[in-house]
């Protein structure tokens, strides 16, 4: 093509005296049908482009489903059994006959007698601990300072006041005290004081 332009400018400027005359009628240029021009080098040829269907209006994409994650078993750790406490035993209560009677109000008085000066004695006792048996005998024993105690046979009830009067002992005999013995000399309650 370049080289058919470049012969006809050159056959242009060759005669181009002889057509500036009057009778100089110009000859026919031959025809030429336009090829399609080569894509430059210089040029990237363009990609044909895949016909795609038509996309519809972007839609908002649902987030992914995140697997539920399982809770991790622990492995089981095997606790003791609760031991239960030990039952509360009631508190011991220490039974003896020593302290099955109990004495309060020790009284010690000197009266005038028939025979001179004499002293009576009360006394309160109470069974604290069991109860009184009819079949057994008790015996109230009144100790002096100095010489051989009294006793005298008595019987008792649940609870009650205690009274004797002792010939031929004098104030100057005390300090007096007394407590209540079985008939075998075993004691069943503590000494108290007659004042």
């Amino acid at each position: 093509m370049q080289r058919m332009f470049l012969a006809a400018f050159v056959a242009a400027t060759l005669l181009w005296p002889a057509g500036c005359s009057e009778d100089y009628v110009p000859a026919p240029r031959p025809k030429t049908t336009p090829r399609a021009e080569k894509p430059s080098a210089s040029e990237p040829t363009p990609l044909p482009v895949p016909a795609t269907a038509e996309s519809s209006p972007a839609e908002p994409s649902e987030p992914a489903a995140v697997p539920e994650s399982k809770p991790v078993e622990q492995p089981a750790v095997e606790q003791p059994a609760p031991v239960a406490p030990p039952p509360l035993a009631p508190p011991r209560t220490i039974i003896t006959d020593r302290h099955s009677i109990e004495l309060a109000t020790g009284v010690a008085l000197p009266q005038t007698g028939p025979e001179g000066t004499m002293m009576m004695f009360s006394v309160e006792y109470e069974f604290v601990l069991g109860e009184p048996n009819p079949k057994s005998g008790y015996v109230w024993v009144i100790e002096r300072a100095k010489g051989a105690p009294v006793k005298q046979a008595v019987r008792l009830s649940k609870k009650k006041t205690l009274y004797t009067a002792v010939q031929r002992w004098r104030p100057e005999n005390g300090p007096f005290q007394s407590h209540i013995e079985d008939r075998d000399g075993k004691r069943l309650s503590a000494s108290i004081d007659m004042l």
